[in-house]
């Protein structure tokens, strides 16, 4: 993201949900980075929708998600 007054905006990943019971099956390992498990019951993809905030210096927050699919 870019913020025209800001130069640095601090970006995280803040939470990870999935299609089905997905406990223990992911892990944050860096501000943007994250491990998931690619098992899924059946022949159905898993999806986990994974929460990014940004904050500027001034405090302004935004939030956004995205869906990630495993086959």
């Amino acid at each position: 993201m870019v913020d025209a007054v800001d130069t640095s905006l601090a970006t995280r990943i803040v939470s990870v949900a999935g299609s089905e019971d997905v406990t223990g099956d992911w892990r944050i390992t860096g501000n943007l980075t994250l491990e998931v498990r690619a098992r899924s019951i059946g022949k159905a993809s898993r999806v986990y929708t994974v929460t990014v905030e940004s904050r500027d210096d001034s405090g302004n927050l935004s939030t956004r998600t995205v869906n990630v699919t495993v086959r």
